[in-house]
């Protein structure tokens, strides 16, 4: 039997290379702390939902999710 399935993998490879687009090609200052926690990837390799958390949660937090869940999710 196969230790991770395959949307579990792919789910990683997509994770890392978020995570360097986020590092290294998104020059927006209010992007620097955001932590991707997880990428679950339909069987079907169609759909991929991205959950993240955005620090500091008290300050800026809702302001990031807000963009990431708009104009900068399209980018990546």
């Amino acid at each position: 039997m196969k230790e991770f399935a395959r949307t579990d993998r792919i789910g990683a490879e997509l994770r890392r290379e978020l995570a360097q687009v986020l590092r290294e090609e998104v020059r927006d200052p209010r992007f620097t702390l955001i932590t991707l926690q997880e990428i679950r990837v339909s069987r079907d390799l169609a759909h991929a939902k991205v959950y993240f958390t955005c620090f500091p949660v008290d300050t800026g937090g809702a302001e990031q999710a807000r963009l990431l869940h708009g104009k900068l999710a399209g980018f990546l």
